[in-house]
């Protein structure tokens, strides 16, 4: 039996969201079939297991969850990949051959743990380091997808210091290239946090005084002329198979989907704990009210984008549309979206243990295929010296 462990939390705005998707991922994953470990990382990137780490209760009060919880390491001993607990008499390892990633936001999202497994040669779920960190960055993805020919919003890219030396100047460049209502978000990051609508230069001003506090570089787009915000997610390997689920059209009663909105509102009207059923809880309808025709292109483009971006696992990727025009832009691609959007799946036929069950073999099948090539070449330098 393959022992499989599931990474969540980490030092991201995005923390919280990320343990209610990663005790999902803990609970769905089939213990029939795989042996699994719940692993949660803090603020600080320190490590810990235990059972009392799945309760989402038990995150009221982080100092006794944490003291009741085992601090761990991931390391590599040997040929084995192991979590490591350290305890006065010795240390206990776990050997384990799957890591599966439930973070959210750049500093486990974007590809840095990403780069640890592959450092340590474990499979692990998600796209790899070139893909997490692409998708996570907004304005490196949209100048791939503005070579390749992908609708996406017009914008521009302010960088914290040019911002500082002259804001006057700044703001006066946004202007005269794009044009109000505008969106204004951290470039790395998700969940709508820092977001923010700018419909005046006043309201610019501070969207990018609150986006400058989570990424030193901001994306203005100009807001686009939509009537429904459709969501698809693809799974599968970037240079292999890919797959695709049934669409989604995300209502609000907001302007945009903020972080409330996607996580709060939805919670409480379904009398849950607030955020406790993450992206899950969203009001939605499956599927998307839209034409046969500008589905295939959106389910096309959304392909397209995942093999661009080198994307692997489960992905979910956004889209703004006008049903009128069939015009649309594609918003964002989330390499690890929230519930790893297991309610489409659902719709799709696939329930949720059989979704993380595909996760885990793509893992190994993605870490096969990296295995296949050349990763080692002694052309004797030492010897011949």
């Amino acid at each position: 039996m393959k022992t499989i462990a599931v990474f969540f939390g980490g030092a991201s705005p995005e923390h919280e969201i990320s343990v209610l998707t990663g005790i999902q991922a803990y609970f769905a994953i089939d213990k029939n079939t795989f042996s699994v470990i719940p692993v949660f990382v803090d603020l600080d990137g320190q490590m810990y297991t235990g059972k009392n780490i799945t309760e989402t209760k038990n995150y009221k009060n982080k100092e006794k969850l944490l003291a009741a919880a085992i601090k761990i390491s991931l390391a590599k001993d040997g040929k084995q990949i192991v979590l490591l607990a350290k305890k006065a008499l010795g240390s206990k390892k776990t050997p384990i051959d799957c890591a599966f990633l439930a973070f959210h936001g750049a500093y486990g999202e974007g590809g840095s743990f990403q780069g640890y497994c592959e450092t340590l040669g474990i499979p692990y779920t998600s796209s790899n380091v070139l893909g997490a960190s692409l998708a996570m960055d907004k304005f490196s993805m949209k100048k791939i997808f503005e070579n390749e020919g992908i609708p996406s919003a017009k914008y521009h890219v302010v960088i914290e210091k040019d911002f500082i030396a002259d804001k006057n100047k700044t703001l006066q460049e946004i202007e005269k290239n794009i044009h109000y209502p505008l969106f204004v978000k951290p470039s790395n990051g998700g969940s709508s946090i820092g977001v923010s609508q700018a419909k005046n230069i006043q309201e610019l001003t501070h969207a990018l005084e609150v986006a400058f506090m989570f990424d030193a570089k901001v994306l203005i787009e100009e807001a686009f002329a939509k009537d429904a915000e459709v969501n698809i997610s693809f799974m599968g390997i970037w240079n292999d198979d890919v797959d695709h689920s049934v669409s989604e059209e995300v209502y609000s009663d907001a302007e945009f989907l903020d972080f409330e909105n996607k996580y709060q509102k939805g919670a409480q009207s379904k009398k849950t704990t607030s955020g406790s059923k993450g992206m899950a809880s969203t009001n939605r309808h499956i599927p998307a009210e839209i034409s046969n025709e500008l589905l295939a292109k959106l389910t096309h483009d959304g392909e397209k984008a995942f093999r661009l971006l080198n994307c692997a696992g489960v992905v979910r990727i956004d889209f703004l549309v006008n049903k009128k025009t069939e015009e649309y832009v594609l918003v964002e691609v989330n390499t690890i979206p929230g519930s790893f959007a297991y309610y489409l799946w659902e719709k799709s036929g696939i329930s949720f243990d059989k979704l993380t069950t595909k996760m885990i073999d793509l893992a190994f099948k993605k870490h096969s295929m990296q295995q296949q090539k050349t990763r080692k070449f002694s052309p004797q330098i030492f010897k011949n010296l």
